[in-house]
Protein backbone atom coordinates (compact mmCIF):
# COMPACT_ATOMS: atom_id res chain seq x y z
CA UNK A 1 0.00 0.00 0.00
CA UNK A 2 1.48 3.40 -0.95
CA UNK A 3 2.20 5.89 1.82
CA UNK A 4 2.18 9.65 1.68
CA UNK A 5 5.06 11.65 3.09
CA UNK A 6 3.00 12.29 6.21
CA UNK A 7 2.15 8.62 6.53
CA UNK A 8 5.53 6.90 6.80
CA UNK A 9 5.94 3.25 7.68
CA UNK A 10 6.92 3.93 11.33
CA UNK A 11 3.88 6.18 11.78
CA UNK A 12 1.59 3.53 10.29
CA UNK A 13 3.07 0.93 12.60
CA UNK A 14 2.74 3.21 15.58
CA UNK A 15 -0.99 3.62 15.01
CA UNK A 16 -1.46 -0.14 14.77
CA UNK A 17 0.85 -1.38 17.51
CA UNK A 18 -2.05 -2.49 19.77
CA UNK A 19 -3.39 -4.65 16.93
CA UNK A 20 -0.16 -6.39 15.87
CA UNK A 21 -0.30 -10.07 16.85
CA UNK A 22 2.48 -11.61 14.72
CA UNK A 23 5.95 -10.64 13.53
CA UNK A 24 7.93 -12.75 11.08
CA UNK A 25 11.65 -12.49 10.34
CA UNK A 26 12.92 -14.60 7.41
CA UNK A 27 15.87 -16.99 7.39
CA UNK A 28 19.26 -15.35 7.87
CA UNK A 29 20.48 -16.41 4.45
CA UNK A 30 17.47 -14.79 2.79
CA UNK A 31 18.13 -12.12 0.20
CA UNK A 32 15.32 -10.07 1.74
CA UNK A 33 17.60 -8.33 4.24
CA UNK A 34 15.09 -5.68 5.19
CA UNK A 35 13.34 -8.31 7.35
CA UNK A 36 16.36 -8.63 9.64
CA UNK A 37 16.16 -6.54 12.79
CA UNK A 38 19.89 -5.89 12.67
CA UNK A 39 19.50 -4.13 9.33
CA UNK A 40 16.20 -2.39 10.12
CA UNK A 41 16.18 1.38 10.70
CA UNK A 42 16.63 2.28 14.35
CA UNK A 43 13.17 3.89 14.54
CA UNK A 44 11.59 0.70 13.16
CA UNK A 45 13.45 -1.40 15.72
CA UNK A 46 12.21 0.84 18.50
CA UNK A 47 8.66 0.49 17.22
CA UNK A 48 8.91 -3.31 17.11
CA UNK A 49 10.04 -3.30 20.72
CA UNK A 50 6.81 -1.53 21.61
CA UNK A 51 4.71 -4.50 20.46
CA UNK A 52 3.39 -5.92 23.72
CA UNK A 53 0.48 -8.15 22.54
CA UNK A 54 2.20 -10.63 20.20
CA UNK A 55 0.82 -14.15 19.96
CA UNK A 56 3.18 -15.36 17.18
CA UNK A 57 6.86 -14.63 16.62
CA UNK A 58 9.15 -16.12 13.98
CA UNK A 59 12.79 -15.21 14.53
CA UNK A 60 16.15 -16.14 13.07
CA UNK A 61 18.60 -15.04 15.75
CA UNK A 62 18.87 -14.35 19.46
CA UNK A 63 20.05 -10.76 19.24
CA UNK A 64 19.50 -8.34 22.10
CA UNK A 65 16.51 -6.89 20.24
CA UNK A 66 14.94 -10.32 19.80
CA UNK A 67 15.50 -11.29 23.43
CA UNK A 68 13.93 -8.04 24.56
CA UNK A 69 10.98 -8.54 22.22
CA UNK A 70 10.45 -12.01 23.69
CA UNK A 71 10.65 -10.71 27.25
CA UNK A 72 8.08 -7.99 26.51
CA UNK A 73 5.58 -10.60 25.29
CA UNK A 74 6.06 -13.39 27.82
CA UNK A 75 2.41 -13.49 28.84
CA UNK A 76 0.85 -13.39 25.35
CA UNK A 77 3.06 -15.50 23.07
CA UNK A 78 1.38 -18.73 21.93
CA UNK A 79 3.58 -19.72 18.98
CA UNK A 80 7.36 -19.47 18.54
CA UNK A 81 9.27 -20.38 15.36
CA UNK A 82 13.06 -20.17 15.76
CA UNK A 83 15.12 -21.04 12.68
CA UNK A 84 18.76 -20.65 13.53
CA UNK A 85 21.06 -20.32 10.53
CA UNK A 86 23.43 -22.99 11.86
CA UNK A 87 24.41 -24.90 14.97
CA UNK A 88 27.17 -22.31 15.51
CA UNK A 89 24.65 -20.09 17.28
CA UNK A 90 25.57 -21.01 20.85
CA UNK A 91 23.52 -18.51 22.79
CA UNK A 92 20.67 -20.88 23.53
CA UNK A 93 20.39 -21.03 27.31
CA UNK A 94 18.57 -17.67 27.47
CA UNK A 95 16.14 -19.08 24.88
CA UNK A 96 15.20 -22.01 27.13
CA UNK A 97 14.81 -19.70 30.13
CA UNK A 98 12.46 -17.40 28.22
CA UNK A 99 10.43 -20.22 26.66
CA UNK A 100 10.01 -21.73 30.11
CA UNK A 101 8.58 -18.39 31.27
CA UNK A 102 5.78 -18.28 28.67
CA UNK A 103 2.61 -19.64 30.28
CA UNK A 104 0.56 -19.54 27.05
CA UNK A 105 3.13 -21.13 24.72
CA UNK A 106 1.43 -23.95 22.84
CA UNK A 107 3.27 -24.27 19.51
CA UNK A 108 7.07 -24.50 19.15
CA UNK A 109 9.14 -24.96 15.99
CA UNK A 110 12.95 -25.19 16.17
CA UNK A 111 15.56 -25.54 13.45
CA UNK A 112 19.32 -26.09 13.94
CA UNK A 113 19.06 -26.25 17.71
CA UNK A 114 21.09 -28.49 20.01
CA UNK A 115 18.61 -29.68 22.62
CA UNK A 116 20.89 -32.01 24.53
CA UNK A 117 20.32 -35.04 26.73
CA UNK A 118 17.35 -35.27 29.10
CA UNK A 119 19.53 -35.03 32.19
CA UNK A 120 21.32 -31.89 30.94
CA UNK A 121 20.12 -28.43 31.92
CA UNK A 122 18.90 -27.76 28.39
CA UNK A 123 17.22 -31.16 28.17
CA UNK A 124 15.44 -30.68 31.50
CA UNK A 125 14.20 -27.26 30.44
CA UNK A 126 13.06 -28.70 27.12
CA UNK A 127 11.05 -31.47 28.82
CA UNK A 128 9.41 -28.94 31.11
CA UNK A 129 8.43 -26.76 28.13
CA UNK A 130 7.01 -29.78 26.27
CA UNK A 131 4.65 -30.51 29.16
CA UNK A 132 2.39 -27.64 28.10
CA UNK A 133 2.86 -27.73 24.32
CA UNK A 134 0.14 -28.83 21.90
CA UNK A 135 2.37 -28.89 18.81
CA UNK A 136 6.12 -29.18 18.27
CA UNK A 137 8.25 -29.30 15.12
CA UNK A 138 11.96 -30.14 15.29
CA UNK A 139 13.92 -29.61 12.06
CA UNK A 140 17.58 -30.71 11.76
CA UNK A 141 17.98 -30.60 15.54
CA UNK A 142 20.23 -32.68 17.77
CA UNK A 143 18.84 -34.68 20.66
CA UNK A 144 21.01 -36.29 23.28
CA UNK A 145 20.63 -39.87 24.44
CA UNK A 146 17.54 -39.96 26.62
CA UNK A 147 17.15 -42.86 29.06
CA UNK A 148 13.66 -44.26 29.45
CA UNK A 149 11.20 -42.35 31.57
CA UNK A 150 10.38 -43.97 34.88
CA UNK A 151 8.51 -47.28 34.62
CA UNK A 152 4.76 -46.81 34.74
CA UNK A 153 4.97 -43.02 34.62
CA UNK A 154 2.01 -41.46 32.75
CA UNK A 155 2.60 -39.41 29.64
CA UNK A 156 4.76 -36.41 30.46
CA UNK A 157 3.38 -34.45 27.51
CA UNK A 158 -0.39 -34.69 28.10
CA UNK A 159 -1.40 -31.88 25.70
CA UNK A 160 0.81 -32.74 22.72
CA UNK A 161 -1.38 -33.38 19.67
CA UNK A 162 1.10 -32.69 16.85
CA UNK A 163 4.71 -33.85 16.76
CA UNK A 164 7.16 -33.56 13.84
CA UNK A 165 10.75 -34.79 13.62
CA UNK A 166 12.48 -33.77 10.39
CA UNK A 167 16.02 -35.12 10.02
CA UNK A 168 16.56 -35.25 13.76
CA UNK A 169 19.25 -37.54 15.18
CA UNK A 170 18.75 -40.17 17.89
CA UNK A 171 15.66 -42.03 16.63
CA UNK A 172 15.33 -43.88 19.94
CA UNK A 173 15.06 -40.58 21.75
CA UNK A 174 12.28 -39.67 19.33
CA UNK A 175 10.44 -42.86 20.30
CA UNK A 176 10.87 -41.98 23.98
CA UNK A 177 9.27 -38.62 23.31
CA UNK A 178 6.44 -40.12 21.25
CA UNK A 179 5.56 -42.48 24.09
CA UNK A 180 4.99 -39.50 26.37
CA UNK A 181 2.14 -38.12 24.19
CA UNK A 182 -1.09 -39.96 25.10
CA UNK A 183 -3.35 -37.72 22.98
CA UNK A 184 -1.09 -37.46 19.91
CA UNK A 185 -3.11 -36.99 16.71
CA UNK A 186 -0.53 -35.99 14.09
CA UNK A 187 2.92 -37.63 13.91
CA UNK A 188 5.63 -36.99 11.31
CA UNK A 189 9.00 -38.75 11.35
CA UNK A 190 10.99 -37.77 8.26
CA UNK A 191 14.16 -39.78 8.47
CA UNK A 192 16.34 -42.24 6.57
CA UNK A 193 17.51 -45.83 6.86
CA UNK A 194 18.39 -45.30 10.54
CA UNK A 195 14.70 -45.19 11.48
CA UNK A 196 14.02 -48.10 13.92
CA UNK A 197 11.01 -49.60 12.18
CA UNK A 198 10.62 -52.64 14.43
CA UNK A 199 10.76 -50.56 17.59
CA UNK A 200 8.22 -48.16 16.14
CA UNK A 201 5.88 -51.11 15.48
CA UNK A 202 6.46 -52.24 19.07
CA UNK A 203 5.54 -48.75 20.29
CA UNK A 204 2.29 -48.90 18.33
CA UNK A 205 1.46 -52.27 19.89
CA UNK A 206 1.98 -50.86 23.39
CA UNK A 207 -0.14 -47.77 22.87
CA UNK A 208 -2.91 -49.01 20.58
CA UNK A 209 -5.62 -48.93 23.28
CA UNK A 210 -5.08 -45.26 24.07
CA UNK A 211 -3.84 -43.83 20.78
CA UNK A 212 -5.77 -40.95 19.18
CA UNK A 213 -3.58 -40.87 16.09
CA UNK A 214 -5.26 -39.44 12.97
CA UNK A 215 -2.28 -38.68 10.70
CA UNK A 216 0.98 -40.59 10.27
CA UNK A 217 3.81 -39.42 8.00
CA UNK A 218 6.89 -41.66 7.71
CA UNK A 219 8.34 -39.99 4.61
CA UNK A 220 11.95 -40.93 4.01
CA UNK A 221 11.95 -43.85 6.45
CA UNK A 222 13.10 -47.22 5.12
CA UNK A 223 9.86 -49.17 5.36
CA UNK A 224 9.05 -52.14 3.16
CA UNK A 225 6.00 -54.25 2.41
CA UNK A 226 5.91 -56.40 5.56
CA UNK A 227 6.81 -53.44 7.79
CA UNK A 228 4.07 -51.28 6.29
CA UNK A 229 1.51 -54.03 6.84
CA UNK A 230 2.57 -54.46 10.46
CA UNK A 231 2.32 -50.71 11.10
CA UNK A 232 -1.12 -50.42 9.49
CA UNK A 233 -2.39 -53.41 11.48
CA UNK A 234 -1.55 -51.62 14.74
CA UNK A 235 -2.93 -48.20 13.87
CA UNK A 236 -6.23 -47.17 15.44
CA UNK A 237 -9.29 -46.79 13.22
CA UNK A 238 -9.07 -43.03 13.73
CA UNK A 239 -5.85 -42.85 11.69
CA UNK A 240 -7.00 -42.09 8.14
CA UNK A 241 -4.14 -40.03 6.67
CA UNK A 242 -1.01 -42.01 5.81
CA UNK A 243 2.16 -40.87 4.04
CA UNK A 244 5.04 -43.18 3.06
CA UNK A 245 8.03 -43.00 0.74
CA UNK A 246 8.20 -46.42 -0.81
CA UNK A 247 6.20 -47.36 -3.87
CA UNK A 248 7.59 -50.91 -3.65
CA UNK A 249 4.78 -51.98 -1.34
CA UNK A 250 2.81 -54.96 -2.53
CA UNK A 251 0.19 -57.52 -1.56
CA UNK A 252 0.80 -57.30 2.20
CA UNK A 253 0.34 -53.52 2.22
CA UNK A 254 -2.86 -53.73 0.15
CA UNK A 255 -4.29 -56.53 2.31
CA UNK A 256 -3.50 -54.63 5.52
CA UNK A 257 -5.35 -51.55 4.28
CA UNK A 258 -8.28 -53.61 3.02
CA UNK A 259 -8.66 -55.66 6.20
CA UNK A 260 -7.76 -53.08 8.85
CA UNK A 261 -10.51 -51.57 11.04
CA UNK A 262 -12.84 -49.39 8.99
CA UNK A 263 -11.22 -46.06 8.14
CA UNK A 264 -13.63 -43.64 6.55
CA UNK A 265 -12.22 -41.20 4.03
CA UNK A 266 -8.73 -42.72 3.90
CA UNK A 267 -6.05 -40.46 2.41
CA UNK A 268 -2.94 -42.29 1.21
CA UNK A 269 0.17 -40.54 -0.12
CA UNK A 270 3.16 -42.41 -1.56
CA UNK A 271 5.67 -39.69 -2.32
CA UNK A 272 7.20 -41.24 -5.43
CA UNK A 273 3.93 -42.14 -7.10
CA UNK A 274 1.84 -45.30 -7.16
CA UNK A 275 2.76 -48.02 -9.69
CA UNK A 276 0.23 -50.17 -11.53
CA UNK A 277 0.07 -53.24 -9.30
CA UNK A 278 -0.38 -51.09 -6.24
CA UNK A 279 -2.82 -48.57 -7.72
CA UNK A 280 -5.09 -51.23 -9.21
CA UNK A 281 -4.91 -53.30 -6.03
CA UNK A 282 -5.90 -50.37 -3.83
CA UNK A 283 -8.69 -49.17 -6.13
CA UNK A 284 -10.14 -52.69 -6.35
CA UNK A 285 -9.90 -53.60 -2.63
CA UNK A 286 -10.19 -50.42 -0.53
CA UNK A 287 -13.70 -48.91 -0.71
CA UNK A 288 -12.91 -46.14 1.79
CA UNK A 289 -10.10 -44.49 -0.18
CA UNK A 290 -10.79 -40.79 -0.52
CA UNK A 291 -7.40 -39.55 -1.76
CA UNK A 292 -4.69 -41.52 -3.55
CA UNK A 293 -1.77 -39.14 -4.01
CA UNK A 294 0.15 -37.79 -5.82
CA UNK A 295 -0.47 -39.82 -9.02
CA UNK A 296 -1.15 -43.38 -10.19
CA UNK A 297 -0.04 -45.46 -13.13
CA UNK A 298 -2.10 -48.43 -14.31
CA UNK A 299 -1.23 -50.82 -17.11
CA UNK A 300 -4.41 -50.99 -19.14
CA UNK A 301 -4.53 -54.80 -19.15
CA UNK A 302 -4.51 -54.80 -15.32
CA UNK A 303 -7.98 -53.28 -15.51
CA UNK A 304 -9.28 -56.67 -16.70
CA UNK A 305 -8.52 -58.45 -13.44
CA UNK A 306 -10.96 -56.94 -10.88
CA UNK A 307 -13.58 -54.17 -10.64
CA UNK A 308 -12.72 -50.98 -8.78
CA UNK A 309 -14.57 -50.40 -5.51
CA UNK A 310 -13.16 -47.02 -4.38
CA UNK A 311 -16.54 -45.33 -4.51
CA UNK A 312 -15.48 -42.62 -2.03
CA UNK A 313 -12.44 -41.46 -4.03
CA UNK A 314 -12.55 -37.69 -4.55
CA UNK A 315 -9.45 -37.00 -6.67
CA UNK A 316 -7.51 -39.15 -9.14
CA UNK A 317 -4.57 -38.40 -11.41
CA UNK A 318 -4.13 -41.48 -13.55
CA UNK A 319 -1.69 -42.45 -16.29
CA UNK A 320 -2.93 -45.31 -18.45
CA UNK A 321 -0.09 -47.43 -19.80
CA UNK A 322 -0.33 -49.30 -23.11
CA UNK A 323 -3.98 -48.73 -23.89
CA UNK A 324 -3.25 -50.19 -27.33
CA UNK A 325 -2.58 -53.58 -25.70
CA UNK A 326 -6.21 -53.99 -24.67
CA UNK A 327 -8.03 -56.82 -26.48
CA UNK A 328 -10.64 -55.58 -28.98
CA UNK A 329 -13.55 -57.09 -27.04
CA UNK A 330 -12.58 -55.06 -23.97
CA UNK A 331 -11.83 -51.84 -25.78
CA UNK A 332 -12.08 -48.43 -24.21
CA UNK A 333 -15.46 -49.20 -22.69
CA UNK A 334 -13.70 -51.24 -20.00
CA UNK A 335 -11.66 -48.19 -18.96
CA UNK A 336 -14.80 -46.07 -18.78
CA UNK A 337 -16.53 -48.81 -16.77
CA UNK A 338 -13.79 -48.76 -14.14
CA UNK A 339 -13.84 -44.97 -13.91
CA UNK A 340 -17.64 -44.96 -13.67
CA UNK A 341 -17.43 -46.89 -10.39
CA UNK A 342 -15.63 -43.97 -8.72
CA UNK A 343 -18.91 -42.17 -8.16
CA UNK A 344 -17.57 -39.57 -5.69
CA UNK A 345 -14.89 -38.21 -8.05
CA UNK A 346 -14.64 -34.43 -8.09
CA UNK A 347 -11.30 -34.12 -9.92
CA UNK A 348 -10.08 -36.42 -12.69
CA UNK A 349 -6.83 -36.00 -14.63
CA UNK A 350 -5.95 -38.56 -17.31
CA UNK A 351 -2.68 -39.27 -19.13
CA UNK A 352 -1.66 -41.92 -21.64
CA UNK A 353 1.70 -43.52 -22.24
CA UNK A 354 2.75 -46.37 -24.50
CA UNK A 355 5.40 -48.72 -23.16
CA UNK A 356 6.26 -49.98 -26.64
CA UNK A 357 7.44 -47.34 -29.11
CA UNK A 358 6.70 -49.83 -31.90
CA UNK A 359 2.97 -49.29 -31.37
CA UNK A 360 3.23 -45.54 -31.55
CA UNK A 361 2.23 -43.07 -28.85
CA UNK A 362 -1.49 -42.37 -28.70
CA UNK A 363 -2.52 -44.91 -31.35
CA UNK A 364 -6.06 -46.04 -30.55
CA UNK A 365 -5.88 -43.99 -27.34
CA UNK A 366 -8.85 -42.75 -25.37
CA UNK A 367 -10.94 -40.44 -27.53
CA UNK A 368 -13.70 -39.62 -24.98
CA UNK A 369 -16.47 -40.18 -27.48
CA UNK A 370 -19.95 -41.57 -26.88
CA UNK A 371 -19.23 -44.13 -29.59
CA UNK A 372 -16.30 -45.56 -27.57
CA UNK A 373 -18.41 -45.85 -24.41
CA UNK A 374 -17.96 -42.66 -22.35
CA UNK A 375 -21.71 -42.60 -21.72
CA UNK A 376 -21.27 -44.81 -18.63
CA UNK A 377 -19.44 -41.88 -16.96
CA UNK A 378 -22.87 -40.32 -16.33
CA UNK A 379 -22.44 -41.77 -12.81
CA UNK A 380 -19.81 -39.10 -12.06
CA UNK A 381 -22.40 -36.51 -11.09
CA UNK A 382 -20.04 -34.78 -8.61
CA UNK A 383 -17.25 -34.20 -11.15
CA UNK A 384 -16.03 -30.60 -10.94
CA UNK A 385 -12.71 -30.63 -12.78
CA UNK A 386 -11.71 -32.72 -15.80
CA UNK A 387 -8.17 -32.54 -17.20
CA UNK A 388 -7.67 -34.25 -20.58
CA UNK A 389 -4.75 -32.16 -21.83
CA UNK A 390 -2.48 -35.20 -22.12
CA UNK A 391 -4.87 -37.21 -24.30
CA UNK A 392 -3.83 -36.90 -27.92
CA UNK A 393 -6.78 -38.25 -29.91
CA UNK A 394 -9.93 -36.74 -28.44
CA UNK A 395 -12.83 -37.11 -30.84
CA UNK A 396 -15.55 -34.99 -29.33
CA UNK A 397 -18.36 -33.35 -31.25
CA UNK A 398 -21.50 -31.43 -30.34
CA UNK A 399 -23.14 -34.64 -29.09
CA UNK A 400 -20.37 -35.13 -26.50
CA UNK A 401 -20.53 -31.44 -25.51
CA UNK A 402 -24.29 -31.67 -24.98
CA UNK A 403 -23.84 -34.90 -23.02
CA UNK A 404 -21.19 -33.36 -20.69
CA UNK A 405 -23.28 -30.29 -19.89
CA UNK A 406 -26.30 -32.50 -19.20
CA UNK A 407 -24.79 -35.30 -17.12
CA UNK A 408 -22.03 -33.43 -15.24
CA UNK A 409 -23.94 -30.55 -13.61
CA UNK A 410 -21.13 -29.80 -11.14
CA UNK A 411 -18.43 -29.41 -13.83
CA UNK A 412 -16.76 -25.99 -13.51
CA UNK A 413 -13.31 -26.61 -15.07
CA UNK A 414 -12.32 -28.36 -18.30
CA UNK A 415 -8.67 -28.55 -19.43
CA UNK A 416 -8.05 -29.93 -22.90
CA UNK A 417 -5.58 -29.88 -25.76
CA UNK A 418 -7.73 -30.59 -28.83
CA UNK A 419 -11.40 -31.41 -28.31
CA UNK A 420 -11.25 -32.64 -31.88
CA UNK A 421 -8.35 -32.96 -34.31
CA UNK A 422 -10.45 -31.03 -36.79
CA UNK A 423 -9.67 -27.39 -35.94
CA UNK A 424 -13.06 -26.19 -37.17
CA UNK A 425 -14.89 -28.68 -34.95
CA UNK A 426 -12.60 -27.88 -32.04
CA UNK A 427 -13.45 -24.16 -32.26
CA UNK A 428 -17.13 -24.96 -32.74
CA UNK A 429 -17.08 -27.12 -29.61
CA UNK A 430 -15.47 -24.38 -27.52
CA UNK A 431 -18.11 -21.92 -28.68
CA UNK A 432 -20.95 -24.36 -27.99
CA UNK A 433 -19.73 -25.17 -24.49
CA UNK A 434 -19.27 -21.49 -23.70
CA UNK A 435 -22.82 -20.70 -24.77
CA UNK A 436 -24.43 -23.64 -22.98
CA UNK A 437 -22.42 -23.32 -19.75
CA UNK A 438 -21.08 -19.73 -19.43
CA UNK A 439 -19.76 -20.50 -15.94
CA UNK A 440 -17.56 -23.35 -17.24
CA UNK A 441 -13.86 -22.43 -17.19
CA UNK A 442 -12.38 -23.99 -20.33
CA UNK A 443 -8.62 -24.06 -20.86
CA UNK A 444 -7.31 -25.15 -24.25
CA UNK A 445 -3.59 -25.19 -24.95
CA UNK A 446 -4.16 -24.72 -28.68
Amino acid sequence: MPHSKSDTLPEALLRNLPHIRGIYFGDQDSQDHHHHPSSAPSDLKSLLLQCRNLTTLQLNNLSDEMMTLLEYNLNTIQRIVYHSNSFKVLRQKPLWDILDSMPRLRHLELKHVNIGAKNSSQGEAFVKICERLEAMHLIICTLGDWPSFEQGQPGRFPKMKQLEFMFVNEPYTQLQMIRQCPVLEDLTCRSDSSFPTQDFIHYLCLTRSTSCLKRLNLQGCAIFDADSAAIIAQLPASCNQLTFDNSDFGALFITALAEAPLRRDLSLTLIHGIPSHLAHGLLSRCPNLQYLLPFCEVIATDLLTAPWVASRLVKLELTLLSVTHLPPEFGHSGIYEQLSRLVSLQELCLHEKEISDRLGYGRLGLDFSLESGMGVLASLTQLRRLDLRALQVLRMDQAEALWMTTHWPALTSLDVGWLNRNIRLHDKMLEFLGQRRPELDISSIY
